[in-house]
């Protein structure tokens, strides 16, 4: 981990520890052990959205439904075409968690982002 965000993770548990109760090492602990769960060892502040076609229609729904969309909005190296992270988001999170269709753009306002990666309203 680099250290700019090595200090922006602990400006975020900082932020929060009293709010959630992140008081005690053990609590540290089990905290720091379900992020790593959740994200993995390739931790991020922000989801990393930069995928192929055959993972959007793997990982998403919508994509399986709409491979052509995952063919439109995906990565290819091949091509050197890059993904439209802002219309997986739209497209893989509209009408979820509480976000609106894929014009409201709630998928993009709402993607994962801080420790956990949190995504839906």
């Amino acid at each position: 981990m680099s250290d700019k965000l090595l200090s922006e993770v602990a400006e975020e548990l900082n932020y929060n520890v009293n709010k959630c109760q992140l008081n005690t090492e053990l609590r540290m602990c089990h905290f720091i052990a379900q992020v790593m769960h959740e994200v993995g060892g390739k931790f991020n502040l922000e989801e990393n959205l930069n995928y192929n076609e055959m993972a959007l229609i793997s990982i998403f729904s919508h994509y399986g439904r709409t491979p052509s969309d995952a063919k439109d909005h995906a990565y290819n190296k091949a091509t050197n075409k890059k993904a439209d992270i802002e219309a997986i988001a739209n497209h893989a999170y509209a009408n979820r968690m509480g976000n609106g269709s894929v014009e409201s753009g709630d998928g993009w306002k709402y993607r994962g982002r801080g420790i956990l990666q949190l995504t839906g309203k």
